[in-house]
């Protein structure tokens, strides 16, 4: 049952005419009767009789009208607040965070804000990059996996997601199966978003204390490509698990150790303190907590 068909019927229902109902909506009257009908159709009732050359409400008609008016009357004007909201925010806002993060979290809900006439401007980079369009304020908001000067800029963890090293079926296969073990994993060929290794020494020292003595064989600040090398069996990876769920899934890479004591990988929206003297920056600051907080 489509809100626009109960909207449709509560315009009739109060009216009276399809005809009225129509021309309030800005719409076509065999419009209106094809939604009303649509509806009869699913309440399997009737919901207006011909009377003359009008129509009158049945008492299915009646009942749901007064069910319905006043959560839609609610709706209507929420809705017309966002839209006068949305005009006194319109603009543009400068967003910067890893491409990784961007590409597979937040991509979906920035696209959120584009109805409300807010154009984006959205910048990828590694750590450096992303500090500098921090410090500099050329971005207004800053995806960032851990807090820098946190005593000078604000924040919000938006994200949490465990870390896992994983590899293609194949190269565990042939490198990894029979032991399976973390202290195993040190010394194979590693694949790494930086020459520090930051993920994987994490991983090392919060399962097992030590650190990775290997350096990597491939190294690249992208997650995404970091993917595409493993699919080619070179070699194993400490990557988040939302970059992994679907590829486990379709069974191009495995899990190699589950660690009760992986650790997890934050990601933290972070400001100037003086954007938000912004109406914009504050409003699409305030939509993407919400709005990652129930993706969570």
């Amino acid at each position: 049952m489509q809100l626009e068909y109960l909207r449709s019927f509560l315009e009739v229902y109060r009216t009276g005419s399809m005809t009225a109902a129509a021309r309030n909506l800005n719409m076509t009257q065999p419009a209106i009767s094809s939604q009303i009908k649509s509806l009869e159709a699913s309440l399997e009732k009737p919901l207006f009789q011909r009377v003359g050359r009008g129509i009158q409400a049945t008492p299915i008609a009646i009942e749901l009208a007064h069910s319905i008016s006043s959560p839609l009357d609610s709706l209507a004007t929420t809705l017309g607040l966002l839209k006068a909201r949305s005009n006194q925010i319109e603009g543009t806002v400068y967003i910067a965070g890893p491409g990784e993060f961007m590409h597979y979290a937040a991509a979906r809900i920035l696209a959120g804000l584009m109805p409300l006439n807010i154009k984006l401007r959205l910048q990828t980079g590694n750590r450096k990059f992303l500090i500098d369009q921090l410090e500099s304020g050329e971005a207004d908001i800053v995806f960032l996996a851990a807090q820098h000067k946190p005593e000078q800029f604000e924040y919000h963890s938006i994200a949490c997601e465990q870390l896992i090293p994983v590899a293609s079926p194949e190269w565990a296969n042939m490198h990894f199966n029979s032991c399976r073990k973390v202290e195993d994993l040190i010394t194979k060929p590693i694949m790494a978003y930086d020459e520090e290794l930051s993920l994987a020494q994490r991983y090392f020292n919060a399962t097992i204390q030590q650190s990775c003595i290997t350096s990597p064989v491939a190294c690249v600040p992208d997650l995404r490509i970091v993917l595409e090398l493993l699919y080619q069996h070179q070699g194993y990876a400490v990557l988040p698990d939302y970059l992994c769920q679907k590829p486990i899934e379709q069974k191009r890479l495995v899990q190699l150790i589950d660690h009760p004591l992986a650790p997890k990988n934050c990601v933290h929206m972070a400001w100037q303190k003086q954007k938000m003297r912004d109406s914009r920056v504050y409003f699409v600051k305030d939509y993407l907590e919400k709005a990652f907080q129930q993706k969570i």
